[in-house]
């Protein structure tokens, strides 16, 4: 975060997917067995969430049809919502 927000006064970033593990998002182009788990990612979410420069977060490689009963739509929209309310994580 510190090199990202240097000589800016913004920025974003681009999450991919696939690099979680599949038991916790099924519903991704390329499943990556052995990936991030969730717990890592709020971790690293908690951090941004408290970054005055931090103004957007774009989901990549959702893929629907391979979702399984809505588990990483459902993912997506906590991971939102943490981002949005710190206190949740």
């Amino acid at each position: 975060v510190q090199y990202v927000k240097k000589n800016t006064r913004a920025f974003g970033i681009s999450f991919d997917l696939d690099a979680f593990d599949p038991e916790v998002a099924p519903g991704v182009g390329s499943p990556e067995p052995n990936g991030l788990t969730l717990k890592a990612v709020k971790s690293a979410f908690k951090t941004l969430a408290h970054e005055k420069a931090f103004v957007g977060i774009e989901f990549a490689e959702f893929n629907p049809e391979r979702d399984i009963k809505n588990k990483t739509a459902q993912l997506i929209k906590n991971l939102i919502l943490s981002l949005i309310r710190s206190e949740e994580l």
